[in-house]
């Protein structure tokens, strides 16, 4: 840390297969690889995962984005592990997220797709729900005195609120909110009420573009802090919009 700038560290591969990399410093938050097709670009994001495990989530381009008219819901914790891991608990590295090649008996960590989709709209239903319960917490102690501002602006910061500004900044004519316990979309000139929100459609209706925006919002949002976001073909996730702001550290390649 030099006066008010702040540094990031990260590594690429070194000619040394053993080795953990080069160290590589930065004063932004965000590095972006570019290279031609077949040139090593998710390769390199593969290692970062696999080399760094608890520091890095990769945000893969072989993704499944299905999802289905109601979410499974769960702790906060199994949330983020299943959205991490692949797995209730947290695990050592991120190997469960990936198909088990039978044939050379390993994970399919760079060429097979990622599911999990649903888990990453569980834990950000689970953030909003552990946020609304600290918030009503709160207010109930303090209702015989004014709110204090930090309770405020926790209100105002919630998920919801969140997921609702990054996704208008992409998608201006499209609103999106929870409502029992998933996702749901509507029409921007409709103002959010108790009765539009049973109006609007499920989140598994949403196009492929909206689901692929939503995919990383969810993440960005709900990943513990600290972490190293690498983002395989940035420009499918638009990215560069919605995850490079609200990351601590953002890797992307593409």
């Amino acid at each position: 840390m030099n006066g008010s700038t702040r540094y990031h560290h990260y590594y690429l591969p070194s000619q040394n297969v053993d080795s953990k990399g080069k160290e590589y410093e930065t004063d932004v938050n965000s590095v972006v690889l570019i290279g031609a097709n077949g040139s090593g670009k998710t390769r390199i994001g593969e290692w970062l995962e696999r080399t760094y495990p608890q520091e890095v989530q990769r945000i893969s381009s072989l993704r499944n984005l299905s999802l289905p008219r109601r979410i499974k819901l769960s702790s906060l914790s199994a949330s983020v592990n299943r959205m991490m891991y692949g797995r209730d608990e947290a695990q050592s590295d991120h190997s469960w997220l990936y198909e088990y090649d039978t044939d050379v008996s390993q994970h399919r960590t760079i060429t097979s797709s990622v599911s999990n989709f649903e888990p990453s709209i569980a834990a950000l239903v689970a953030k909003e729900n552990e946020v609304n319960q600290s918030i009503g917490r709160e207010v109930t102690h303090t209702s015989r005195k004014q709110l204090d501002q930090t309770t405020i602006d926790k209100a105002q910061s919630r998920p919801e609120v969140r997921i609702q500004s990054l996704f208008s900044s992409i998608f201006p004519h499209r609103k999106i909110y929870i409502h029992e316990n998933t996702i749901y979309a509507i029409d921007s000139k409709k103002e959010l009420t108790e009765e539009t929100r049973t109006q609007g459609y499920n989140g598994s209706e949403l196009s492929d573009g909206e689901r692929a925006a939503l995919y990383v919002i969810a993440q960005a949002i709900c990943l513990p802090e600290d972490k190293i976001v690498v983002v395989d073909e940035p420009e499918l996730h638009c990215v560069l919009a919605i995850c490079v702001p609200h990351c601590e550290q953002c890797f992307s390649a593409g």
